[in-house]
């Protein structure tokens, strides 16, 4: 069985200014967590086994693309720990490789396929954790996509990052084995690529997104969404386009350069495979504790 959990904002409004609030996304260096060395500190034989490292925090989960029930938000996905290169006196250490190459797990039941599978250059590894239909790949950069994803709860909850797309592939983030346990993470936005590559990159000042952005921003039915620069006014658009683009913030869904727009890949959930058998091992973390098997 597989745990969604949600958190549903019912506001009517919401308005920015200035730097707004605190920041739910972790900080800047979350898109390197530092290694600090190719071995990690485990207990010796006849001890208890542990996490080395850990996934940088527990995770919630939200609605999928289409549902109107629920955002996700994350809590707490930071850096990894660094991991010691010698042991102390009395420890075993336990070597931690990029990229594992351990095939492919599956739960049918709860519509769970991962594969961690090394390839030159990188790895092409790949999570889907759930079954769903997937809607049709977006053909307007000003349409309203995925259809019916932009309820009010959704609106109104920004900036809380969107929860897990059943049905959608994700790229694993970072794979890395330490003895029985594979650490990684996916990006939760990263199922808006298609939508986000229909954008025409816009500056504002030194920063560039899919709208005009400043410091700050509103998102209402009356005025749909409008961001500001110093309570000036910068641009007005649909709704939705002030999550999708990010209204005052590097926090929408997607991010741009001057050349591009692309799925915002910041906004992460943290899981780990830890392995108890060679063909089986339990998925832990985002609210999912789901055993899985290793298909022969």
């Amino acid at each position: 069985m597989v745990l969604v959990i949600g958190a549903c904002a019912g506001r009517s409004t919401r308005t920015t200014g200035g730097t707004g609030g605190a920041d739910t996304h972790g900080d800047d260096d979350m898109d390197t967590p530092s290694t600090g060395g190719t071995t990690a500190v485990a207990p010796a034989a006849g001890g208890s086994s542990s996490t080395v490292g850990g996934s940088g925090g527990t995770a919630a989960v939200g609605g999928p693309v289409g549902d109107s029930g629920g955002r996700g938000s994350i809590a707490g996905v930071g850096t990894s720990a660094g991991r010691g290169s010698t042991g102390a006196a009395g420890m075993a250490t336990v070597t931690c490789s990029k990229y594992p190459n351990l095939g492919t797990w599956e739960n049918t039941d709860a519509g769970i396929f991962l594969s961690l599978t090394s390839a030159s250059g990188g790895a092409s590894s790949t999570l889907k954790l759930a079954d769903g239909k997937l809607p049709p790949d977006p053909t307007s950069p000003d349409e309203e996509w995925p259809p019916g994803y932009w309820t009010d709860d959704v609106l109104f909850s920004y900036p809380e990052p969107p929860g897990v797309t059943p049905g959608f592939t994700y790229t694993l983030l970072q794979p890395e084995q330490c003895g029985d346990t594979v650490h990684f993470s996916i990006a939760t936005p990263e199922p808006w690529g298609p939508w986000c590559q229909l954008q025409t990159p816009l500056q504002s000042n030194d920063d560039w997104a899919c709208i005009l952005r400043g410091n700050g921003s509103s998102v209402n039915h009356t005025d749909g969404c409008t961001t500001y620069e110093n309570g000036q006014l910068l641009g007005s658009y649909p709704e939705f386009m002030c999550p999708a683009c990010g209204g005052d913030a590097e926090i929408g869904y997607c991010t741009c350069n001057r050349d591009t727009c692309s799925a915002n890949l910041r906004p992460r959930l943290a899981f780990e495979l830890v392995l108890y058998s060679e063909d089986r091992a339990l998925l832990n973390g985002a609210g999912y504790l789901v055993p899985v098997e290793r298909l022969q």
